[in-house]
């Protein structure tokens, strides 16, 4: 019944050893794989940090080495002179020779009046043969002795192009405009060999340039617009939502790469007015930190069945402990027991020898009793034999001299002697016994 009940009542601690031990193996697991999250969300902030600045700095590399083309070339006299007399043919020439040394995609030469004296592209692959409107605000701060810079949005969704513009003076003479147009889809396809997801956005929120197709020209946030309090329309955009998660910012993209979180990591290009954004996949984070978590899990299972198996062997030694002890206690007892029962029958032997011994010495007595009474029967007897010996003579020599005396009284003394006479065997009878 002891047993029985030790039994059950270790059951019962089992089983709540073992639901403790699973919620402290989930919370472990729960806090590694967060404080693991956090770890490789810096890691991936750090790579991506670094990444962005390798791009972000190509990027300005790459438009500053345009920057500086347009006025090193206003200063060349046969710049100016096709300028100034018109020479269409050999500007073009020479903006093709230009355009094909430095990489630009168009470079044109432009009266002050907006005339295209020559430009090394035709038709309407040309910027120049679209109208001033589409670069105005480069063209008017050329007409101001600056360098005009304006970005160039494709209209069919092609890469942009960014419009260098200065100005071509010689003294007070003003001849006109130099224009060099570049693309930035070489930015692009620098971007396309990165796995993360890049885009350069203007001061407007515009999508410039990035290595996703389908985001050119968009917004970076999508925008909704409310009627009464309600929503009625959206504008898309490249992000979808975007939210904090201590100090990662973080953003659900619009299709079709909704279905992640992404890192945003912004990084300004003061220079050009934009800011280029990294958008790092999180997946793998959330990989790494579940994985984390089932590691973490698995060594709590590993370590909690080594404490269980431990603590097991230690029960069941404990328990052999105490059953040798409880076999002990029963065998001293046992022992006690056995040797009370031996000082008993000890002690009841003892009894018995002096009993026996106290019989030995009755019987001994007994015995001589019964010897010493032997004797005296047999003296007795000895003595009767002897009596009757001695007396049977006596008697009858008694008989015949009484006899003898009462013959001599009544006078017949023959006959007495007679009667003396047969008492002398008898005489003899009596002489033989006394010396036997």
């Amino acid at each position: 019944m002891n047993r029985t009940s030790r039994s059950e009542r270790w059951q019962r601690v089992s089983s709540v050893a073992l639901v403790t031990f699973a919620v402290f193996a989930l919370v472990v697991a729960w806090v590694v794989m967060q404080l693991s999250g956090q770890f490789y969300m810096a890691d991936l902030q750090t790579r991506s940090q670094e990444t962005l600045s390798v791009q972000a700095a190509g990027l300005e590399k790459y438009l500053d080495k345009y920057r500086l083309l347009p006025p090193l070339l206003a200063r060349r006299s046969d710049i100016v002179q096709i300028l100034a007399e018109d020479e269409h043919e050999r500007g073009q020439n020479v903006a093709k020779v230009i355009a094909g040394m430095s990489g630009a995609q168009e470079v044109w030469f432009q009266k002050p009046d907006g005339e295209i004296v020559a430009s090394n592209l035709i038709d309407n692959a040309s910027m120049a043969e679209r109208g001033m409107s589409s670069y105005a605000d480069a063209l008017k701060a050329a007409r101001q002795g600056r360098l005009g810079r304006q970005l160039v949005l494709s209209r069919n969704g092609g890469p942009a192009s960014y419009v260098f513009i200065a100005p071509v003076r010689q003294g007070e003479q003003d001849y006109g405009f130099i224009a060099v147009r570049v693309s930035l889809e070489e930015v692009e396809q620098n971007w396309a060999l990165s796995k993360d997801r890049l885009v350069a956005v203007d001061q407007n929120g515009i999508v410039v340039a990035t290595n996703q197709s389908s985001w050119r020209g968009e917004r970076l946030f999508a925008q909704r617009t409310t009627r009464r309090g309600r929503v009625s329309g959206t504008q898309n955009g490249v992000i979808d939502q975007r939210w904090y998660d201590l100090d990662f910012e973080l953003v659900r993209l619009s299709p079709p790469f909704n279905k992640t979180n992404f890192q945003m990591i912004e990084q300004e290009l003061p220079v050009l007015n934009w800011k280029v954004v990294l958008f790092a996949d999180t997946s793998q984070v959330r990989q790494q930190s579940i994985w984390a978590a089932l590691v973490a899990l698995l060594l709590c299972v590993v370590s909690g069945g080594l404490f269980w198996m431990a603590g097991e062997r230690r029960r069941r030694l404990l328990e052999r402990i105490r059953q040798d002890k409880v076999y002990a206690a029963r065998l001293e007892e046992r022992v006690h027991e056995r040797t009370r029962e031996l000082s008993n029958m000890n002690a009841l032997l003892a009894q018995e020898v002096k009993e026996r011994e106290a019989a030995e010495q009755e019987l001994q007595q007994a015995q001589a009793g019964l010897v010493q009474s032997a004797k005296l029967a047999t003296l007795g007897e000895m003595s009767a034999a002897i009596s009757h010996e001695f007396n049977q003579p006596l008697g009858a020599i008694r008989t015949h001299s009484e006899n003898a005396q009462v013959l001599i009284e009544t006078g017949k003394s023959d006959r007495a002697l007679k009667s003396l006479a047969r008492s002398s065997p008898w005489w003899n009878v009596w002489r033989r016994s006394v010396r036997f």
